[in-house]
């Protein structure tokens, strides 16, 4: 002869199974006539409800109560989209939800994720900027005295380089020197310059890139205004437009430059 009891575990009272209890052989009635059971520990005589999809039976010392059990699913923060694993039982922790953002260009409102279009304006402008980037390190070509040569405009220090020719070339002119040196291109091909022309070198070369930082800007700028709910239309700007045409023919003697 035996009964059943309902074991739980005890730190969370989550019910873990049915356990078989025995009558003890030593002593196998109570005082009163009852059945003296050898009852295992952590367990009751109380059947649990039968817990649906999500949920567990949880005892809290003196009924079973349906948990829900999100333990080991991936939550996510409706703040920011970043994410943690739900260790305890009970319901999704506020400020989450277990509904993943598509893309780290949503928003939570409320009941879903949605696409955010302040954070697809700033996705496109941080392009814009990489472009811009990318064009001057490509360098910018110099319509040298002999001839358009490849200049290199990767870094800091190639423009430094060509700063600091060019600042020669006007202490050169202010001292009434007629000296000609010599700047080497993208081949390290040497082209001799005057001082007047190795200043206007530096100029051109300057401009250049001037141009491409305020079309860097003008094209945000139309990136944030365009209509604020579409955000299609945000996604689909051509930012491969509005940047600075090929320079115009330069003075006598002075050499231009072309993107």
């Amino acid at each position: 002869m035996n009964e059943l009891r309902y074991s739980y575990e005890p730190a969370t009272g989550e019910y873990t199974g049915v356990s078989h209890c025995h009558l003890s052989p030593a002593r196998p009635q109570n005082d009163d006539g009852t059945p003296n059971w050898l009852e295992p520990a952590y367990s009751t005589a109380v059947a649990p409800p039968e817990a649906g999809e999500g949920f567990v039976s949880v005892w809290d010392g003196t009924a079973w109560k349906l948990t829900e059990n999100n333990r080991g699913k991936l939550i996510y923060s409706i703040v920011d989209g970043s994410w943690t694993y739900l260790a305890a039982l009970g319901p999704v922790i506020s400020g989450y939800t277990l509904k993943q953002p598509p893309d780290a260009y949503c928003v939570w409102n409320g009941s879903d994720w949605v696409e955010d279009p302040a954070r697809w304006k700033a996705k496109r402008k941080a392009e814009v900027n990489a472009l811009c980037a990318a064009k001057i390190a490509a360098g910018v070509i110099v319509q040298f005295p002999d001839g358009p040569a490849s200049v290199q405009t990767r870094n800091i220090t190639d423009m430094q380089n060509i700063l600091a020719f060019a600042a020669r070339g006007l202490a050169e002119r202010v001292s009434g020197s007629s000296e000609v040196r010599s700047f080497l291109d993208a081949d390290n091909e040497p082209h001799a310059l005057t001082s007047d022309q190795a200043v206007a070198f530096g100029a051109a070369v300057q401009t250049a890139i001037e141009a491409l930082y305020a079309a860097s800007r003008q094209i945000k700028d139309a990136i944030d205004a365009l209509p604020g709910p579409d955000v299609e239309t945000v996604k689909s700007y051509d930012i491969t437009k509005g940047w600075p045409a090929p320079a115009a023919a330069p003075a006598p003697n002075a050499p231009t430059v072309t993107s």
